[in-house]
């Protein structure tokens, strides 16, 4: 299978806007019309990813404008795509487009002998190799009736609407950013225990678990995130467990899951002892690096994360370790959001550096994944205990 073919599935499982999906399948033609070589490539996407599908209407969607794309360009339009028409009309559901639950598959395309590929975190589950870095575009090669697999696949179960699934069921733009970085930047993570705030879908905690991590632990306030994100790690084959279970005695690497509404872990209540100091110590070993992505959505919940980061940041590695530190991405919607985090980041004796440039362009990304830096930029922070001089200058 050429390249093309490749991206094609690629952009479809992962549903790119329609018109940017027709457009990569009408450039495997050479008369560039929608012909037979187009309609039996999206043919063949959607037989590729009926296991794990995309939304139900983004497929008819799909379908429909396929074929009109090849009535207008004079095309006969391929029986097999005619009933797939039908069939996709025909199907009926209980469930609403806004509650429906669908998948996003994410695919990566890397060169032979890339550590990535070799790493002893990868799950067989990834799907099937094959060397398709060094494919070329293939411009009317005859399709071969199969989609052939890119070098690796993280395939995650979604809400498309918020409002039912909440902000958790969904991929973010940070999240995605901090996953290429943390991808194409391994040693960030590498034989380091990781602890994610706001792990989501989980994307995130599966690249960290590629990068090489030697813990990875994710976290969620929200019990229907915490549900679905386990069903996530299950999908791409890692065994999600409780943080007490966690067996730290074999190569397998166990991914602890754990409920941490941020305002109820800081909270003393009764006793001087925080949800937090109880959560750490079930961790059995320090963190090493802390991470989270689009967590400034709201500035009521700063001074939470920042008493968290305070708290973690704040253990003294051993001989062996480096000094912990957390490495933030977050959308910048509300420039003041942003400034307040700063500003309580100092107040509390942190010290940190914006590191957005140095991650601006990483070289590891998932295929047909675009950022879209048109409605918010994304920001990036390193942050750290300061050290006693510079605590002494914080501002208070």
């Amino acid at each position: 299978m050429c390249r093309l073919q490749q991206e094609l599935l690629a952009a479809y499982r992962l549903s790119v806007p329609v018109s940017e999906l027709l457009l990569l399948a009408l450039s495997l033609e050479t008369e560039r019309k929608f012909g037979k070589l187009a309609q039996e490539a999206l043919l063949a996407c959607v037989k590729a990813a009926a296991k794990y599908p995309p939304a139900r209407q983004y497929t008819q969607k799909v379908i429909r404008e396929a074929v009109r794309a090849a009535e207008r360009d004079g095309c006969e339009v391929q029986e097999q795509l005619l009933a797939l028409t039908c069939a996709q009309y025909a199907q009926h559901s209980t469930v609403s487009a806004e509650e429906e639950w669908f998948y996003r598959t994410y695919s990566l395309f890397l060169c032979p002998g890339h550590g990535l590929l070799t790493n002893r975190a990868v799950a067989p589950a990834h799907g099937r190799r094959t060397p398709s870095a060094q494919s070329e575009p293939d411009r009317g090669a005859a399709w071969d009736g199969e989609c052939a697999e890119p070098d690796l696949l993280l395939r995650l179960r979604v809400r498309g609407n918020v409002l039912y699934g909440g902000t958790g069921c969904a991929v973010w733009d940070a999240g995605a950013h901090l996953s290429h970085v943390v991808l194409s930047n391994p040693d960030l993570v590498a034989d380091r225990c990781c602890l994610e705030l706001g792990a989501g879908t989980g994307l995130l905690g599966l690249c960290l678990a590629l990068a090489g991590s030697q813990r990875v632990v994710l976290t969620d306030g929200d019990r229907t995130c915490l549900e679905n994100l386990q069903l996530n790690l299950e999908t791409n084959g890692y065994r999600p467990v409780a943080l007490e279970d966690v067996d730290t005695s074999t190569q397998r690497l166990d991914v602890g899951v754990s409920y941490l509404h941020w305002d109820e872990a800081v909270a003393t209540g009764d006793s001087a002892r925080t949800p937090l100091d109880t959560f750490l110590a079930v961790l059995k070993r320090p963190v090493d690096v802390v991470l989270a992505a689009d967590v400034l959505y709201d500035p009521e919940v700063i001074p939470s994360i920042i008493q968290i980061l305070r708290t973690v940041l704040a253990e003294t590695p051993g001989v062996h370790r480096s000094q912990p530190f957390a490495l933030f991405a977050n959308a910048v919607r509300n420039s003041d959001t942003h400034a307040r985090f700063e500003k309580e980041l100092g107040a509390a004796g942190l010290t940190f550096e914006d590191v957005s440039a140095l991650y601006d362009a990483p070289s590891v990304k998932f295929s047909q994944l675009k950022r879209q830096e048109q409605y918010a930029p994304i920001r990036m922070h390193h942050i750290c205990k300061a050290a006693p001089e510079e605590r002494s200058s914080s501002p208070r």
